[in-house]
Formats: C-alpha cells, structure tokens, sequence
C-alpha cells in the first residue's frame, strides 16, 4: 500500500468556483479539466515540493503549470509541511473558460 505523503485540500471558495465552473462547461471542458484537478490532488498529495516553483512573498506558496492540456492550467498552493497538508487556493487558466474569482485567466 502507497503511504500518501501530504492530504490535499481545496480552499471553500475555490471548490464553490470550480463547482460553478464546471457544471457550466461543455462536455469535453469537463473532462479535461476533470483530469486535471485529479492530476493536481495526485500529485500534491505524493509530492508538492516537487512539481512548483516559489510563489510570491509567502513562505511556502508555489504555482505549478500543469502540461499536455486543451487549455493551460496553473495551479497556486501552499505547502504545510508540520500538518502534512497541501492546499489549494487558486486556478488560473490559459483560456476565458470562466468568469469566478477564484478561476481565472489572470494572475
């Protein structure tokens, strides 16, 4: 059995978005961006130190471009290294897909 190293955890106000996001989207959005979000809770969940660069002036904040998407998607989290927990605070997205505050297309 895999030991998953951190748990992963979405900010409430993001999950509200991608929630929005994603009942609105058509059906092949759905799915890529599907596969994306399980990419993100897989891979932050073995290695988030791993995959991201350092991120503005918070400690421990990273953003991370995920590759081999329709659409660009980058990923801003912050890593908990004492909780063992990484969370996910923002989505930004190459294409006008959404209009959220917490999904967006800019920085």
């Amino acid at each position: 059995m895999t030991r998953k190293a951190f748990t992963v955890i979405w900010d409430e106000d993001l999950l509200q978005d991608v929630a929005a996001f994603w009942s609105d989207a058509a059906p092949v959005t759905r799915q890529e961006f599907t596969r994306g979000c399980h990419e993100i809770d897989r891979t932050l969940a073995s290695a988030p130190e791993s995959v991201g660069r350092a991120w503005g002036d918070t400690p421990d904040q990273y953003i991370w471009s995920l590759p081999g998407y329709q659409f660009s998607i980058a990923v801003i989290y912050a890593v908990h290294r004492e909780d063992r927990i990484a969370k996910v605070v923002r989505l930004h997205l190459a294409e006008r897909l959404c209009q959220t505050p917490g999904v967006s297309n800019r920085g």
